[in-house]
């Protein structure tokens, strides 16, 4: 018998897509899955059209964020994936698309390895429609020092491209953090890439990302945006220092100064102010100089509305 696959999507708004997502999860070679949509609070037809394909394919179904959950893709994954009932679990979005054979080959990946957690693949990015590709979302997904090269950007994938086993998840308590607005793949993943040994690839590209205007992802960069890509990267330095090289550790400071001197331009002065004090005082691995230089340039900031020059 074909092992369980739980594919598990949050939906906010997507009425015009979802059923692209799903129709690409239906065609699937790999017949042996379950596909759990859970809302987030959806004011358009989204659960209406959901509700179409359940009617026709017992294998999906869809459920509603607890009101005890906070709003967010992220509070719905987990939520779906404590109702899922499979041996291995797919994240997925709700505006991409599956390649047909996604299931199957990295399924009988990881079989054909049993030591392993999980498997990555490719990722293709695409507008409007399938065939108007524009190309891989990062070359690389796999480097012999993983870890340090996907804190540095050098390897990189998304939500939807890993398959893992559901019992490394669980006996990890690895989950989303529920209280991310951004960054929140960066840190899921880091949490999976510090308890590995290895992990399996597939440079064949099993997914197709949506790239459009309405993408949760794209945006104004509000307060709550930076604050979560600031936390995701403080915590890089703080959890995982002894893991770090120098390069990684490098990148991760120049996002943190990107963002604190994002926040500035924007005038979100009190965060500011919080990350500058997380920085000086709870970011050890920062040298007193870097934080006599970056103190220069919050006051240079606050008072003038100038100094990038002590962020870079």
């Amino acid at each position: 018998m074909q092992a369980l696959i739980s594919i598990v999507i949050p939906v906010f708004n997507r009425a015009n897509l979802i059923g692209e997502t799903l129709q690409s999860i239906q065609k699937q070679s790999y017949t042996n899955w379950e596909c759990i949509v859970v809302d987030d609070g959806s004011t358009d037809a989204s659960v209406s059209v959901v509700e179409e394909y359940i009617h026709n394919d017992a294998r999906i179904r869809c459920c509603h964020r607890p009101k005890s959950k906070p709003k967010g893709a992220n509070a719905c994954r987990n939520y779906g994936f404590s109702l899922s009932k499979g041996a291995y679990v797919n994240f997925f979005d709700s505006d991409d698309v599956m390649h047909h054979d996604k299931l199957k080959l990295q399924v009988e990946q990881l079989q054909n390895n049993p030591t392993y957690s999980f498997t990555v693949c490719q990722t293709l990015v695409f507008e409007n429609t399938i065939e108007n590709t524009l190309g891989l979302r990062k070359n690389t997904i796999y480097a012999k020092d993983f870890f340090n090269a996907f804190v540095a950007n050098q390897i990189k994938w998304l939500t939807q491209a890993p398959l893992f086993k559901a019992s490394f998840l669980k006996e990890n308590a690895i989950s989303f953090d529920e209280s991310l607005q951004q960054s929140q793949e960066r840190d899921f993943f880091l949490k999976v890439l510090a308890v590995v040994d290895d992990y399996l690839y597939n440079n064949t590209p099993l997914v197709y990302f949506r790239k459009h205007s309405s993408s949760i992802s794209s945006g104004v960069q509000s307060e709550s945006k930076l604050y979560s890509n600031f936390k995701v990267s403080v915590t890089t330095l703080q959890n995982y220092k002894a893991q770090l090289n120098e390069q990684a550790i490098h990148y991760t400071q120049k996002r943190i100064h990107k963002v604190m001197y994002t926040a500035l331009l924007l005038r979100y002065l009190r965060l500011s102010l919080y990350m500058l004090y997380q920085v000086v005082v709870k970011t050890p691995i920062y040298s007193f100089n870097k934080k006599v230089q970056l103190s220069k340039g919050v006051v240079s900031m606050l008072i003038f509305k100038k100094g990038e020059r002590f962020f870079k």
